[in-house]
This record gives structure tokens, C-alpha cells and sequence, in this order.
């Protein structure tokens, strides 16, 4: 398993997980510029975002706690 798929993992795991860079490379005992390049990875495709304390967090879930899926995976719903 490669570091973005490690921490993808995590944060589906732990949905309320908030982390800056320093924080999660720690946690992942990586470079901080190898883990930065897999959190923007993570961000680009849609399952995280960085929010306004420049932490790393989980992108959201739809309503039932279903985890939302990135960039296409939910369905538009059509009201009558």
C-alpha cells in the first residue's frame, strides 16, 4: 500500500480526522514534501479538503453516514 492509498485509509477510517502537513507527516513517518504531494493528491481527486486552519480533513459524508465519493460518484436526484 503506497502512502496515499495509507492515508486515503485513515481518513475513511476516521472521518472526523483534521491534520496539517506537519502533523500527518509524523503520522505517517514521511517527508513532510512527500506527504504534502499525496494530501494534494487526495484534494485534487475529491475525498479531502483543506480547511480554514490549513488542516487536512475528510471531505464529507451524505446524509445515512454514507461516505460521499469524489468528483462524479454521487448522483444527481431529480425532484418531481
Amino acid at each position: 500500500m503506497d502512502l496515499t492509498e495509507r492515508i486515503l485509509a485513515a481518513y475513511r477510517g476516521v472521518p472526523g480526522l483534521r491534520l496539517t502537513t506537519t502533523q500527518a507527516g509524523r503520522l505517517w513517518a514521511c517527508a513532510p514534501e512527500d506527504c504534502e504531494r499525496a494530501l494534494n493528491h487526495l484534494v485534487t481527486a475529491g475525498y479531502l479538503y483543506i480547511d480554514t486552519r490549513a488542516q487536512y480533513a475528510w471531505h464529507g459524508q451524505l446524509a445515512g453516514g454514507r461516505p460521499a465519493e469524489p468528483h462524479g460518484g454521487m448522483r444527481a436526484v431529480h425532484g418531481s
